[in-house]
């Protein structure tokens, strides 16, 4: 499915055809809704009644769940997005009036889903900005660019505490088998006039095969496909660079390299990118240093030491003030997930902040996850569980369905799970600055 194939519908080309402005995404997105309002009568039946019938995309989070990213990119990316997807149902809206669908599929609700759907599972076609719905090709999970595609799950969840770094050691970036040299997993190839798949290694019976979509930090993967990987070896943090005269003040610099002004940020290691380390010598050098050793910055080398060190001493200040800006710290988000995983629905969280207002000591084989946690954290965490069940919408009510305030659990648990990785990186740079700072 995919913009060609919405105009061999006739009477729906007829009705894009009175709101040309609509993008090649919303056009989709009412292909996509009017072949699932015809039911059995679609010829695409077969494909559309395999689609998932939720997602997990920022398109979905209320203003709680945005909330509980924390930190300031990731809350106005998921308040984006919401926006972004109200305007276009907004927009489309008249469309899907139009050609009669049922009131169902013309709800917000109805729009955010088929916008999930093409956001999470179209593929690449030249002809079309929006992609394409692939049967069987948009069903393969996503296999992470330079992770092994059979790397088994315990190597992949590496739990770091502070002063860990990742080593050659902790990953086998082999796996043991052969990676075909190939630029890409498939493709439209015009010559054959339909899409191919090529397998990048060899795969043993009952293996799961797995298709790299791209490049993806874990709050685009958060955005766009509505999971996360636990080891994401391009997952990284962002850091605002210092003015100018932060380290010298009053000295005068020349013009940042327009190249350096991108690519500001902290890798997975905790390490800084080139250009962020380029961009922090360039400001802590003393002005005398500046005009003979400039280039030594923008060569990855250093100006002097004392000016790696001004380097190190502000990145570790600026971490810390980062996880110190943070509403919750690293050890009360990895308490919460504990809390959710142990009570994985919102009836069992419910129940266990009712035993603790009650005062009620649980039976022993009760497992209460916040018994487990330190005296002075737990005030913390009950906020946290009490802010969630107080989040909900007011259409919820005690008759309604468990599965769509379970939903919402696991966004929020998709929420502090990002934050937490976003914290174990921004603690790994403490880190590698600390060690930096002690080398003589």
């Amino acid at each position: 499915m995919n913009g060609r194939s919405a105009r061999l519908d006739a009477e729906l080309t007829r009705a894009l055809a009175l709101y040309p402005s609509l993008s090649h995404v919303q056009v989709l997105c009412v292909h996509l809704l009017r072949e699932i309002a015809k039911g059995r009568t679609s010829e695409r039946f077969p494909y559309l009644v395999h689609l998932p019938r939720y997602y997990h995309t920022a398109s979905f989070y209320s203003p709680f769940e945005a909330q509980a990213l924390q930190v300031k990119d990731a809350v106005s990316m998921a308040e984006g997005v919401v926006q972004n997807s109200r305007e276009e149902w907004l927009q489309a809206r008249p469309v899907l009036e139009k050609l009669g669908l049922g009131r169902r599929f013309c709800t917000l609700q109805g729009w955010l889903w088929a916008f999930a759907t093409i956001s999470s599972r179209t593929l690449y076609v030249p002809w079309d900005e929006a992609g394409t719905l692939c049967p069987v090709g948009d069903f393969f999970n996503y296999a992470c660019p330079g992770v092994p595609y059979n790397l088994p799950p315990t190597a992949q969840d590496t739990q770091m505490r502070e002063g860990d770094l990742i080593s050659e050691e902790d990953v086998d970036t082999s796996g043991g088998i052969e990676i075909r040299d190939r630029l890409r997993d498939g493709g439209f190839e015009d010559e054959r006039g339909e899409y191919c798949f090529y397998a990048r290694q060899d795969y043993q019976e009952g293996q799961q095969v797995l298709l790299c979509y791209g490049t993806y930090t874990n709050l685009e993967l958060l955005e766009h496909y509505g999971f996360l990987l636990p080891f994401n070896p391009n997952d990284k943090v962002h850091i605002e660079l210092p003015t100018a005269d932060e380290f010298n003040p009053g000295a005068v610099r020349p013009p940042p390299e327009a190249d350096l002004l991108m690519n500001l940020f902290i890798d997975y290691e905790g390490k800084p990118s080139f250009s962020l380390l380029s961009n922090l010598r360039l400001r802590a050098a003393p002005a005398t240093l500046l005009k003979s050793r400039h280039h030594l910055a923008l060569a990855g080398q250093q100006i002097s030491p004392e000016s790696d060190k001004a380097v190190f001493r502000w990145l570790k200040s600026k971490c810390e003030k980062m996880l110190t800006s943070c509403p919750t710290s690293f050890d009360v988000d990895e308490l919460l997930l504990a809390v959710i995983d142990s009570h994985p629905s919102v009836a069992e969280i419910q129940k266990l902040l009712t035993v603790y207002k009650e005062d009620f000591l649980p039976s022993p084989t009760e497992n209460l996850e916040l018994l487990n946690a330190p005296e002075h954290l737990q005030p913390v965490i009950l906020n946290e569980l009490e802010s969630f069940i107080a989040s909900a919408p007011h259409t919820e009510t005690s008759s309604t369905p468990s599965w769509p305030s379970d939903l919402r659990l696991e966004r929020w648990r998709l929420a502090i799970q990002w934050r937490l990785g976003y914290k174990k990186i921004v603690r790994r740079s403490i880190s590698h600055c600390s060690r930096m700072l002690d080398c003589d």
